[in-house]
């Protein structure tokens, strides 16, 4: 499978709007408390991102004879 139906599959104009909660999140803690950009917010953010996009990866897997029959 090429880069393109592999970036597809993650709907990546979907999966990346999931991280700017965290990013809120981060800056209203950097704000108040002072707390500094760490590898714990990092994993957080990727696990964040990886969770979104794996339950599109499965939607677009269970839609796929409804993707093509609408077609």
């Amino acid at each position: 499978m090429r880069f393109q139906g592999i970036a597809s599959l993650f709907r990546l104009k979907f999966s990346l709007p999931s991280i700017v909660p965290g990013l809120v999140a981060f800056t209203i803690a950097h704000y108040h408390y002072g707390v500094f950009f760490t590898i714990d917010f990092l994993i957080a953010m990727l696990v964040v991102f990886l969770v979104t996009s794996a339950g599109l990866i499965i939607n677009q897997y269970h839609d796929y004879e409804l993707d093509i029959l609408s077609n």
